[in-house]
């Protein structure tokens, strides 16, 4: 079963979607930033080996899946 959404305390995974405010530097270097959020999906996790070039994206030199 897919959890596509990550509720706050609950340990993350790969494919989780996160929101996150955006950092200060960015709302410095433009004020509209203010008070909005950033949305992501994990692909990678802390000890994974994350490349992304040209080709695509590998975790672990895996190519990921993108087809949408």
């Amino acid at each position: 079963m897919q959890r596509p959404i990550v509720v706050p305390g609950e340990r993350i995974e790969r494919g989780d979607i996160i929101t996150t405010k955006f950092p200060r530097e960015a709302i410095i270097m433009d004020p509209s930033c203010e008070g909005k959020s950033i949305v992501k999906r994990v692909i990678a996790l802390p000890g994974d080996k994350l490349i992304i070039n040209e080709t695509g994206v590998y975790v672990n030199d895996i190519l990921l899946d993108e087809s949408y």
